[in-house]
């Protein structure tokens, strides 16, 4: 094993000969690394039908970067996350989604039958590494 690099062992074994397999961390694997991260809310109106909400995130990175999206319902008070409407058998449902641009990250939702007023937090990470071409 290669002594360049930042590495960290799991308890009891050596960092200077533990195996992959013994490290919590190397940085000789590739990762995904931070650029930008908040948290933005959405929001559903009582619309009996189709609904949808955007937030637009700049980056001005020039390029489509990697993302990753946690959504979270908190404005109906079921707490009961983000989910199939009116139950799990329904066909309309809630989606929260992200588009990568070369500058901007577009955060949407978009529900079938939006049946009550609701806001959604989204946690966002973009990050420095490109979306595959």
């Amino acid at each position: 094993m290669s002594s360049f690099g930042l590495k960290i062992s799991k308890d009891n074994y050596n960092v200077f000969d533990a195996e992959d397999k013994n490290l919590s961390f190397t940085s000789k694997n590739n990762m995904f690394k931070v650029f930008m991260a908040g948290t933005i809310q959405l929001e559903l109106t009582n619309t009996g039908g189709p609904d949808i909400d955007e937030v637009e995130i700049t980056h001005n990175l020039g390029y489509k970067p990697a993302f990753f999206l946690f959504g979270n319902n908190y404005g109906d008070g079921l707490d009961a996350g983000i989910n199939r409407l009116p139950n799990n058998k329904a066909a309309g449902f809630e989606c929260i989604y992200g588009i990568s641009k070369e500058n901007t990250l577009l955060i949407k939702i978009n529900s079938a039958f939006s049946t009550s007023a609701q806001t959604f937090n989204v946690k966002y990470f973009l990050m420095i590494d490109k979306l595959a071409d």
